[in-house]
């Protein structure tokens, strides 16, 4: 598939100039031209058709396309199902289409597969299918042929026994097969009779070289008669549902346009392709190559589409014209004149006047303003005029024209132009740049919004004025960019950072800031008051806001789409009418529903771009002007647009989302037809899922969210990406719901496409594994305790003799490594680990899996550290230096160890944690796990004998000479008393625990770092330990 991005709409812009060949100087229709560059197979565009779900199926010389709007996906012939030239197409009720193509292949194309229907090799045409499905078409023998089992088979219908037929049509209206018998004319057939259409249309002994009718449509299925004789084309129209008429004849060089007809209609003519305007008798040129002859033209509801040797066209018939950037450069501002002529401001060009046919340019004013400006800055030349205009020219109640330009205003009375500058003493400024200008009618004025000023002028000669001025309380901050009146005397100010209400009769000002939190945009380059009185404000980096009278400070149109929305340049905002508010963004122009807002609250908004007629990018600051036939102009960095209101269909359309491709396999058209499974291979649950939209009010680029059923939480991001991939899907059943954003909104979202599918794997590519993992390591867990459990007290008896043999006879880097695991394994209380797995046992019987399973990985943890500092030391000073730890890790592990204690016996003591603010606890290093056995000791031989709760308090904190210093501190029962309760109980454990430490704590002094502890009772009861650690070489 090829996608359009912005560069592909200049082009189109670019060619629509160059293929413009009607009235040169005059509003064209959007026209988009589609070639091979743009992803079609082929140029030569044979045949057409729209099926049901909005879809356009292109045949061409080679092979057909499938057409979303946005992108073609290409079908070239494969010589079996089809050819290289496509004739016809044709659906069935069931959305299969059916595709011929030369010479005689006929196939059925279900989406993903294709069928291809028995016929004779000869040469087939007008493919059609009835309401019943039966298929039918004729050959160049006039021959009328249906299906059959499968197979193409010459009709046996009574009713054209010894007859010719030619160009067969079904007409869905009136449900019957239409066909040109030869020496009869054209009729409706059936098996047992055939019925002129009308007596007009009789050829009585005329042969189909002689006199041929087609059936065609015109806009809304209106049906067209189109007559051949003698090299001269009529067409017919049935009036009032009973006689048909002709309306337009053409022979040669000759066009005759015989009668009103309330359609557009697209015809071709000297070869060329001509547009009859509806219900007037003018026919103008749209493209410089004819219609192909056996195509007709698609229309639909935003235009008509075409055929041509040139390539597929696009012409937009919804009320958009516009003029071309060869014509109009760059329009930055429109007024309309008295004599209902448009006059055209385009920056740094001359004026030019449009009367209706064509442009003109306006003459009389360069010299006026060369000598203005060079008398008020006698630097520039006597003869430079740089045509600097500038935004909103305006029309006066008098009928006379104010053009804003980078110097001052041209005022024009319809005879005379003068040139209006006023200087900003302020700046030192000898002129003052008109950036927008505003009439108050009531009060004859006309305002000049400028660099930090106002200035307010009369409407008649010699325009008296005065300024506002930041002495007169102006606090707009650089460049007025746009204003607007709220009634009499009462003027808006929009800068950047803020806007300002001025009530001149009072003097009075009112600011609305980001410092007095009452205005959240950047510059406002637009504003509008619409008929209940709310100002709306376009802004950059704000969106389409409003004033909120209630809450007096301005808000952001809750619009839900992105481009009105946040960090986004809205460059204008005018009244289309009462009810609609016209919008201008970078890529769209959006109509918002008034009456619906107003009602309820409900945003109802209709995009315009490309794709349904507005061709200009990012419109114009203050870029939008209504004339008096109510036509709007709306300017922006490429074309000059002119809307007709009153031929826009302003009511949102749905857009539609399909499913086109599963693992890149195409999905059938079923699925959107019933509630299909589709089974992905066994061992499959990562694949890729296509998807597009279709019709609708289509965005600059369609964007996609999606949500699987029972697998998402919910609705993904939105996306550009036409797919999405998934990936590890557990087995079983699932449906996946995607939906595209529409450009428009009506309040809810575009309908989503389903498929639903399947996933069958095995249990380990699930990924439950990890929850499966983690019941196995609970089983394993408890075995392991209990082996630990038995073995604890004889591995205990082990490990100290170990140690004392070792300490007589071997080296003293092996008495330190044995040091080492023997602190780590002394520590590894065998009560401590029971009474650990005891309490998660009961956590399982409490049904508190979670806590027990994060119990069960902090466990792992902590003897995992306890056996990392075990195995540190070497006795060499650069082992201590790799041993270390940061002091924020010692108290994760405190904190563990602490936690452990309080899950085993709850609400027996509290914890304080006190460390110095000052203390880099992420950058000062100490050997691990000194500080854990005195706070063990703490809790287990101070806080656990006392009969009430008890408090633990450990202190971090860093002396003047960088000495680290930490304190445990419990309010137990002391040291003397707990000597005494423990006289009789055996002290392995905590004996080789403090002499370990002790013996750590020497080895470590003896390589340069200093472990000084000392033990005092606390006051009244209890014990402090404090433990300084120095690195000496440092």
């Amino acid at each position: 598939m090829i996608h359009l991005d912005m560069h592909r709409i200049l082009c189109l812009l670019s060619i629509a100039v160059f293929l413009s060949i009607g009235d040169s100087f005059a509003q064209k229709y959007p026209i988009v031209q589609y070639t091979p560059k743009d992803g079609l197979s082929q140029s030569q565009v044979m045949s057409l058709f729209q099926d049901s779900r909005g879809y356009i199926w292109v045949g061409t010389k080679y092979g057909f396309n499938k057409f979303n709007g946005e992108t073609f996906e290409q079908y070239p012939p494969d010589y079996k199902h089809f050819t290289t030239q496509i004739g016809a197409f044709a659906e069935d009720s069931k959305g299969h289409l059916y595709i011929q193509s030369d010479p005689g292949v006929l196939s059925y194309f279900d989406g993903k597969n294709f069928a291809r229907i028995g016929a004779e090799w000869q040469m087939y045409h007008n493919l059609s299918i009835d309401d019943q499905d039966r298929i039918f078409c004729v050959n160049d023998e006039g021959t009328l042929y249906t299906v059959d089992a499968d197979t193409l088979v010459a009709a046996d219908w009574p009713s054209l026994e010894n007859q010719k037929v030619k160009y067969i049509f079904y007409d869905k209206s009136s449900r019957s097969l239409i066909g040109h018998i030869d020496s009869v004319g054209l009729a409706r057939i059936s098996p047992q009779r055939y019925e002129l259409i009308d007596p007009i249309f009789e050829t009585r002994n005329k042969s189909f070289d002689e006199k041929s009718f087609l059936w065609k449509y015109a806009p809304n299925d209106q049906s067209v008669i189109e007559e051949l004789s003698s090299g001269q084309y009529t067409f017919y129209v049935q009036v009032n549902g009973k006689e048909w008429l002709p309306f337009l004849r053409t022979k040669g060089n000759r066009c005759e346009v015989l009668r009103k007809v309330p359609f557009d209609w697209i015809f071709g003519f000297q070869s060329q392709t001509y547009l009859l305007e509806s219900n007037t008798s003018n026919f103008i040129s749209l493209f410089p190559a004819v219609l192909n002859d056996n195509q007709s033209v698609l229309y639909t509801p935003q235009g008509a589409w075409f055929g041509t040797e040139k390539g597929l066209v696009h012409v937009l018939l919804n009320g958009f014209r516009y003029f071309p950037e060869n014509e109009v450069p760059y329009a930055w501002s429109v007024v309309e004149d008295a004599k209902k002529d448009i006059w055209i401001a385009s920056y740094g060009y001359p004026l030019q006047r449009y009367n209706g046919q064509r442009l003109h340019p306006v003459k009389g004013y360069q010299e006026v303003m060369r000598q203005e400006m060079w008398k008020a800055q006698k630097f520039i030349s006597r003869h430079s005029v740089h045509y600097m205009w500038y935004y909103q020219a305006l029309r006066d109640k008098l009928g006379h024209l104010w053009l804003p330009e980078g110097g001052g205003v041209l005022w024009h009375d319809g005879k005379k132009f003068e040139f209006i500058t006023r200087s900003i003493p302020a700046i030192s400024a000898p002129t003052s740049i008109a950036f927008c200008l505003l009439e108050d009618p009531d009060r004859n004025l006309v305002l000049q919004g400028s660099q930090t000023a106002v200035h307010i002028f009369e409407n008649r000669p010699p325009f008296r004025s005065r300024s506002l001025t930041p002495k007169e309380g102006m606090n707009v901050e650089g460049y007025v960019l746009s204003m607007a009146l709220e009634k009499p005397g009462v003027y808006w100010f929009g800068g950047c950072n803020m806007i300002s209400r001025y009530d001149d009769n009072i003097k009075q000002w009112k600011e609305y800031s980001a410092e007095n939190q009452k205005y959240t945009g950047s510059c406002t380059g637009a504003m509008s008051f619409d008929t209940h009185g709310t100002l709306w404000l376009a802004t950059i980096r704000g969106g389409l806001m409003y004033l909120d009278s209630r809450r007096d400070s301005t808000r952001t149109l809750p619009s839900g789409v992105p481009e009105l929305e946040g960090n986004t340049f809205i460059n204008s905002v005018a009244l289309l009418d009462d009810d609609h508010l016209l919008i201008g963004a970078m890529y769209n122009l959006y109509v918002l529903d008034l009456k619906a807002w107003y009602e309820s609250r409900k945003v109802v908004l209709k995009s315009y771009n490309h794709r349904n007629g507005f061709m200009g990018i990012e419109t114009g600051q203050n870029g939008i002007y209504k004339d008096s036939q109510g036509k709007m102009w709306v300017t922006s960095g490429t074309v000059l647009s002119v809307i007709d209101p009153k031929k826009l269909n302003l009511k949102p359309q749905l857009s539609q989302t399909y499913i086109t491709k599963l693992n890149r396999q195409p999905v059938p058209f079923v699925q959107f037809a019933r509630d299909s499974v589709f089974q992905l291979p066994f061992g499959t649950n990562t694949f890729r899922v296509d998807f597009e939209s279709v019709g609708g009010d289509k965005p600059f680029r369609s964007q996609y969210s999606y949500y699987v059923e029972g697998h998402s939480e919910q609705w993904s991001a939105w996306q550009k990406e036409p797919f999405v991939t998934l990936s590890n899907l557990p087995s079983g059943t699932y449906k996946l719901l995607v939906k595209s954003r529409m450009g428009s909104s009506d309040g809810s979202d575009s309908p989503a496409a389903a498929l639903r599918f399947g996933v069958k794997v095995w249990p380990w590519k699930s990924p439950y594994v990890p929850y499966y993992a983690a019941g196995l390591m609970l089983l394993l867990g408890s075995v392991a305790g209990w082996y630990l459990l038995r073995q604890q007290k004889q591995l205990l008896q082990e490990q100290q003799r170990s140690m004392e043999q070792e300490q007589k006879n071997t080296q003293q880097t092996y008495d330190l490594k044995l040091l080492e695991l023997q602190t780590a394994q002394a520590q590894i209380n065998p009560h401590f680990i029971y009474n650990v797995l005891n309490t998660m046992k009961n956590l399982v019987y409490e049904g508190k899996i979670r806590l027990m399973i994060d119990s069960i990985v902090n466990l792992g943890d902590l003897m995992r550290s306890y056996l990392s500092a075990s195995m540190s030391l070497d006795g060499t000073r650069q082992s201590l230096a790799e041993s270390l730890i940061t002091l924020e890790q010692e108290i994760k592990l405190l904190k563990m160890y602490i936690e452990f204690e309080q899950l085993v016996y709850p609400n027996r003591f509290h914890v304080l944690f006190e460390v110095s603010e000052e203390l880099p606890v992420d950058y000062i290093q100490v050997p691990p796990m000194i500080i854990q056995p005195f706070v063990e000791n703490a809790i287990n031989k101070g806080l656990f004998p006392l009969t009430g709760n008890g408090t633990l308090t450990v202190r971090f904190w860093q002396e003047t000479d960088e000495t680290l210093v930490c304190q445990v501190e419990d309010d137990g029962i002391g040291r003397e008393a707990s000597r005494q309760m423990q006289a009789t109980v055996l002290q392995a454990h905590r004996s080789a625990g403090t002499k370990l430490v002790e013996a750590r704590a020497e080895a470590c002094r003896s390589l340069g770092y200093l472990i000084d502890v000392q033990i005092a009772d606390n006051v009244p009861h209890g014990t402090i330990i404090t433990i300084k650690f120095q690195d000496l070489d440092s």
